[in-house]
């Protein structure tokens, strides 16, 4: 009995001493170890904000080479002949400006001077010097910066001879000196930009410091991102100049809607000419406007079906609706109506791509796809743009945020089995245009009401994929959106659905 009690004892006090070890070890364990803020704030002291954009671009995946020159190219085509229509037009524009200056300066030249006059009141050699000396010719191998910087010189040239033609006929009917006349006259107007100096905007934009596009071999998505912002804003910049060289020809824009006697003098808070109306009322204007296509909009709506692939065998034979489509935007159109700004989704789709240039403000993100009405929550624009799926529940297609003075773009593809000739009825609120495997199908300029029949024509589909990119532009500040409908041309269909 004696030995089992000191057994027993022996045994707890083994037992105590290894559980105070036990602790023992914890507590220089507990001390031993880093603290855990430490721990946690290591890493991010490697590396600093400043750090984080170029790491972001670091881990983009070199693309094959390959592949970079051909999107590359794919832009620039489309980009070149852009600048060489729009260069075309300024030398024609130049045209019309050069030969009223030129009939004016031989008047001065001519004119008896006045009492106590000097012959250099009629000296125009410096005019006469710019109007001979036009910008040299461009070379068979043209850049777009050699197209960029022509069609700069050429808005240069055409500015200054505008404002000799002004100080030319002040000086005739006032019997001014022309040279004191053209020195008192200061030219105010914006010019386009060199192209250094959008490089140089891009750059900044990304905090670059090398150039656009790295060397062969190294270029990833974004380098092509960055290189399609640059092309973007030449298109874009030159297109401003456009609009600005126009107007000084006095080009005349799309007159306003007639306006009865009765709706003078009325608001309207879109504008429109010098004359306002009511927004209810300018839409019976637009009603009486559009020319119906269809017998019945109202019964080509409610036969359509969704769809996006065509059979010839296929049981359905009436109008399809296309209400799947990526989409992006808005930019800002600036109040403009006459797509002479363009934006990146013209120069080439890569739904990978961010663009840094959109519209800034306030939208609404639609939840409704009602061609009327705007129904959805108000969000940030922080000029950050991404393609976006988007699926509509009817066939009217509704804008990824809609905002006023906007420019959208979507795009999709149909499948046909066989090449088709099929009617294409397109209809876009407000301007809108449309291609179709690249190629400029239709466009509208007018400030117009949503028919889905606005524009009706047969196209002439190839076998396989075919490529649809639609523009829309929100003139005002009300609702936006556009439907893209097909049917075949010889399909037999209710009386109401036929085409007028």
């Amino acid at each position: 009995m004696k030995a089992t009690i000191e057994t027993d004892r022996r045994s707890k006090l083994i037992s105590l001493g290894g559980a105070m070890m036990v602790m023992i070890i914890a507590i220089l364990a507990v001390n031993l170890l880093p603290d855990r803020d430490q721990v946690t704030r290591a890493p991010q002291s490697k590396r600093s904000s400043e750090q984080r954009p170029k790491d972001r671009h670091k881990n983009q995946r070199v693309l094959p080479e390959q592949l970079v020159e051909a999107r590359i190219q794919s832009a620039e085509v489309v980009v070149t002949r852009e600048l060489k229509t729009r260069l075309e037009l300024f030398e024609k524009i130049d045209v019309e400006l050069v030969t009223p200056l030129e009939k004016r300066l031989d008047v001065i030249e001519n004119r008896a001077l006045r009492a106590g006059g000097s012959p250099d009141d009629n000296d125009t050699s410096e005019v006469r010097k710019i109007i001979n000396q036009p910008p040299p010719a461009l070379g068979d191998q043209v850049t777009i910066k050699d197209l960029y910087e022509q069609l700069a010189a050429f808005e240069k040239r055409i500015l200054q001879n505008h404002l000799a033609n002004l100080a030319a006929k002040s000086a005739l009917q006032k019997g001014f000196s022309f040279p004191e006349t053209l020195k008192q006259m200061q030219q105010g107007y914006t010019h386009m930009p060199s192209y250094p100096d959008l490089v140089d905007l891009v750059k900044k934009q990304h905090d670059l410091e090398g150039g656009i596009l790295p060397p062969a071999g190294h270029r990833t998505t974004n380098d092509i991102n960055r290189y399609r912002e640059l092309l973007n804003q030449a298109t874009r910049q030159s297109g401003l100049a456009e609009s600005r060289l126009l107007g000084l020809v006095s080009q005349a824009g799309r007159k306003p809607p007639p306006i009865t006697s009765a709706q003078k003098g009325r608001s309207m808070a879109d504008g429109g000419g010098g004359v306002a109306i009511q927004r209810e009322e300018m839409r019976d204007v637009l009603y009486q406007l559009h020319q119906p296509k269809f017998e019945s909009e109202e019964l080509v709506a409610a036969q359509a079906l969704p769809g996006r692939r065509f059979k010839r065998d296929s049981k359905r034979r009436g109008w399809l609706y296309v209400n799947t489509w990526y989409m992006v935007g808005p930019w800002d159109s600036h109040g403009r109506n006459d797509f002479s700004i363009t934006h990146p989704p013209e120069l080439g789709i890569d739904f990978d791509a961010v663009y840094h240039d959109g519209q800034i403000g306030k939208g609404i993100a639609e939840t409704d796809s009602h061609w009327a009405r705007i129904v959805g929550d108000e969000v940030n624009l922080t000029g950050t743009l991404r393609w976006k799926f988007m699926q509509s529940e009817s066939m009217h297609n509704v804008m990824p945020v809609t905002t006023g003075r906007s420019t959208c773009y979507a795009y999709t593809e149909l499948f046909f089995e066989d090449a088709e000739v099929m009617l294409v009825a397109i209809g876009t609120d407000d301007s809108g245009k449309l291609w179709i495997n690249d190629r400029e199908i239709w466009h509208d300029e007018g400030a117009s009401w949503y028919h889905i029949d606005e524009h009706l024509e047969p196209i002439t589909f190839q076998k396989g994929w075919n490529r649809i990119l639609v523009r829309i532009d929100n003139n005002g500040g009300g609702p936006s959106g556009f439907s893209f409908l097909i049917c075949p041309k010889d399909a037999t269909i209710r009386d109401g659905a036929k085409a007028r």
